[in-house]
């Protein structure tokens, strides 16, 4: 299987452990307090700042003062978001629908919330147990170690020796990209984790020519990333993974291998189908639907004054440390693989190169490109349609860069040419990105406190490089040192990305989210349904954030998605200011009554018509009075000639007084009779109604293709 070594097997193998070796205990030292001290990777140290959280100081008597790091979705998306699975899988539903959030929202359509992912399956027995939380971790470290063999594996397949595969496999699996993002699990870690999987399979199909056992093992791994809960990151792996299909069929005129590439992928597709297509639906009604401009999304792309934080991370600050000054968010902008292994991908550069390393150069080159906003991003904008932000293609930037690596530290190791060239111009090159990006941030340099930082951060990165060139030196000088010299570029890319893992990501004691808000207690049921809420405050996280309700059983009308469709989503903006969804903009009563909110908590106290106060805990609660119930039989409907008739009409003064609103002819009229609902579940809801005169019976839940009502038995049209 390893092409190109003539090293004995047990020589051999004892390269694979010492790899295998780094990788695992690296991982393990970055997850060390989440894995074994009672400590989550979850963000949820940001909890004592929000709202209604931060009138229990007594819940987090340890807590510093203020948060590591103030990451907000990983806690009002991907905690309550595997709660909520694992708890419907252990009662043995799988839960196809959302209740808790947005008046209803689909669940497993949402890619996000990664329900068929199969190594998602690590979450449950944390949930039995009560935590899920410990899961992360244990999570985040299956798929770094996965990553981290599938690459070094890899590696190893095109003929690279055990330290120089290492060195790659390393810069990949604890790149910048990852470790910032590492706390947001479908960026960072369930979809990218499988790119070394689909290159490898790909080799060996290159290689033997033989589809069994690669063909099926490819789409397992494209069917993983299709899976893993980002369509974004997926797109990116699988243009890295065709790319280099085509690549290997050039190389050995081997057209038969793109057949096997495009079974592999095909396969991988048809496995992929039960969340394929709900997603696709649900995507066709979100804004994002359409194709943005190559203009806009070359706008969101990476600025290139940031360039020189592909030498040294934090020239710009760091969001950990309070001092981020960048233009973008610090995570869309950290393409950062460790110092030597920039040093060691130049050396790979040479007059000479063989086919793989100009293939790499080559694909390096266009992704960086991209990356930074270059027009050539137009060949991946028509695939990708409304996604933004190619900055995303540093998560697989960082395999190439480190594949290119590998190929240095093997020229090195193997004494081919002179590198002092090399290294020299390496170093130049770095000098120059370093001073263009310094030479934007004049103004934040002018600072001392902040000139003393970057400072401080360039002191460390010229480190690295020395101790870089010092392992060339001693490399490329023989004796007894150059075997352990071969593995100290991998352990010290290890060390320098597993430290800016642990600075950037926050690992509070898990006992924060034993923490639970006063104010649910005064959302009581009503009919047996849970009331529906609007949370409403004067910042960002004085109110309480989308989502989050969901964590503690609690029905909101708000909700935090990419993929909400884009009615309901202007149906929200007509309540809350532009760009501020936790201001309410004015009490709209009747589109209130539509979305079914019977309780307000509020960060400041209100003075509406309509409201009635309850208590005064964490938050001010109030009732809205005269609210409809969720089911009703509609005792008048109004008819619309299209859907921003129907609108205005829902956001027109007054109150819904058992009343429907129709786009097109009434095929119904007006009823009398009473409703109450039975059952209340994530797949279904059971009404028991009396409409002696039949009816309209109205649901205040959101609607999504795909719902289907019965009454006794007969399928009847949803209107």
């Amino acid at each position: 299987m390893w092409q190109g070594l003539e090293t004995p097997r047990f020589t051999r193998w004892r390269g694979e452990v010492l790899s295998i070796g780094v990788i695992v205990l690296a991982s393990v030292a970055l997850l060390f307090p989440a894995l074994f001290l009672g400590r989550a990777l979850l963000p949820l140290d940001l909890l004592p700042v929000m709202g209604p959280f931060r009138a229990h100081p007594e819940m987090f008597l340890d807590w510093p003062g203020r948060p590591m790091n103030p990451l907000l979705d990983p806690l009002q998306q991907y905690w309550p978001w595997r709660k909520f699975a694992c708890e419907r899988l252990l009662s043995g539903e799988i839960p196809l629908w959302n209740p808790h959030s947005f008046s209803g929202y689909p669940f497993l359509a949402n890619l996000q919330s990664a329900l068929l992912y199969p190594p998602n399956l690590l979450f449950l027995p944390f949930a039995a147990g009560g935590s899920v939380e410990r899961g992360f971790a244990w999570s985040a470290l299956f798929h770094l170690v996965a990553g981290g063999i599938l690459a070094l594996f890899l590696l190893r397949r095109w003929g690279l020796s055990s330290p120089a595969a290492s060195l790659g496999a390393v810069a990949f699996t604890f790149s910048g990209w990852r470790m910032a993002w590492l706390e947001y699990p479908t960026v960072s870690l369930w979809v990218v984790t499988w790119l070394p999987a689909c290159m490898l399979a790909t080799s060996e199909l290159a290689e033997k020519g033989r589809w069994w056992p690669w063909t099926p093992l490819l789409s397992l791994s494209v069917s993983l990333t299709l899976l893993g809960g980002h369509l974004q990151m997926a797109a990116y792996v699988l243009f890295v993974a065709v790319s280099y299909a085509l690549f290997e069929a050039i190389r050995g005129r081997r057209p038969l291998l793109l057949v096997q590439f495009a079974l592999g992928l095909l396969g991988g597709v048809v496995l992929s189908l039960p969340q394929l297509l709900p997603t696709l639906e649900l995507l066709g009604l979100s804004p994002r639907a359409g194709l943005a401009p190559l203009r806009e999304v070359l706008e969101t792309a990476v600025p290139l004054t940031e360039v020189g934080r592909l030498v040294s991370p934090d020239l710009s600050g760091n969001p950990a440390d309070y001092n981020y000054v960048g233009p973008f968010n610090y995570l869309e902008t950290c393409g950062y693989v460790g110092g030597p292994t920039l040093l060691f991908a130049a050396l790979a550069i040479r007059r000479r190169m063989g086919a793989l390393a100009v293939f790499l150069l080559s694909l390096d080159i266009y992704l960086l490109l991209c990356a930074f906003g270059a027009p050539v991003y137009a060949l991946l904008w028509p695939i990708l349609r409304g996604a933004t932000a190619p900055g995303r293609l540093f998560a697989v930037h960082a395999l190439v860069v480190g594949a290119l690596a590998s190929l240095g530290l093997e020229r090195v190791r193997r004494g081919e040419g002179e590198v002092k060239w090399h290294l020299l111009l390496a170093t130049s090159l770095s000098a120059l990105a370093v001073g263009h990006t310094l030479g934007s941030r004049l103004e934040a340099l002018s600072q001392p406190e902040f000139a003393r930082y970057v400072g401080g951060r360039l002191v460390v990165t010229a480190l690295l490089w020395a101790l870089g060139c010092g392992v060339v030196g001693l490399i490329k000088a023989g004796g007894a040192l150059k075997r352990f010299s071969l593995w100290l570029p991998s352990i010290i890319v290890a060390a320098d990305l597993v430290a800016l893992g642990a600075r950037f990501n926050p690992m509070p004691p898990l006992s924060y989210a034993e923490a639970k808000p006063d104010c649910a207690k005064f959302v009581k049921p009503e009919g047996g349904v849970k009331p529906r809420l609007i949370s409403v405050g004067t910042n960002f996280l004085d109110w309480f954030a989308p989502n989050l309700p969901m964590a503690f059983g609690l029905f909101d009308v708000n909700g935090s998605d990419s993929l909400v469709p884009e009615g309901y989503a202007r149906l929200l903006e007509a309540l809350w200011g532009e760009r501020k969804p936790w201001l309410l903009r004015e009490f709209r009563a009747r589109l209130l009554d539509a979305l079914n909110v019977r309780y307000v908590l509020s960060a400041v106290p209100l003075a509406s018509e309509g409201l009635e106060f309850v208590a005064l805990s964490d938050m001010w609660v109030y009732k809205r009075g005269r609210a409809l119930p969720r089911a009703y039989i509609a005792r008048r409907v109004w008819t619309f000639y299209d859907k921003g008739a129907l609108r205005n009409w829902l956001l027109s003064p007054g109150r819904l007084e058992r009343e429907a609103g129709l786009v097109g002819p009434a095929t119904v009229g007006q009823g009398e009779g009473e409703a109450h609902i039975s059952g209340y579940e994530p797949n279904f809801v059971e009404v028991r109604y009396h409409a002696p005169r039949g009816g309209l019976l109205v649901l205040c839940d959101a609607h999504y293709p795909g719902w289907r009502a019965f009454v006794q038995g007969r399928e009847k049209p949803i209107l």
